[in-house]
């Protein structure tokens, strides 16, 4: 008989995990349709910009997959594999933060949060410094 923060929380972690599945999924149509679309500009004209956009793409879609898989691993391991813990799968994410696949997705998303980073920034250096506007005349 767990206290009812306790249950709260680990619905919550339940219901965050499935979330992220669904945001995934959206994010690997996106990269799909991004890498046919770019794919098919380089077969037509090679271009090392293109290419260059592909290739950042596919290490932002594997790091965020590496992140995925660290955290459905990590909750499958925490309700399911060792579900009979002592304080319940709140208890196994707290003991267990630090274990390899929860710490090697963590450090993937952080990675994968850098790199987008950097993308907003060099898209707001090239609008502000070489005055890229779209205007609805």
């Amino acid at each position: 008989d767990e206290p009812a923060s306790q249950i709260f929380a680990e619905k919550t972690w339940l219901q965050g995990e499935i979330l992220a599945a669904v945001f995934w999924g959206i994010d690997f149509n996106l990269f799909v349709t991004s890498v046919i679309l770019l794919y098919g500009q380089i077969r037509r004209k090679y271009d090392r910009q293109q290419l260059g956009r592909l290739v950042y793409i596919c290490v932002l879609f594997s790091f965020g997959t590496i992140f995925m898989v660290g955290t459905t691993a990590f909750t499958q391991f925490a309700f399911i594999t060792d579900r009979n813990y002592p304080g319940g799968p709140d208890a196994v994410e707290n003991d267990f933060f630090a274990a390899p696949v929860d710490e090697g997705g963590n450090v993937a998303f952080v990675i994968q949060c850098w790199l987008a980073d950097a993308l907003l920034v060099r898209s707001s250096f090239l609008l502000r410094h070489r005055r890229y506007f779209c205007t609805d005349a």
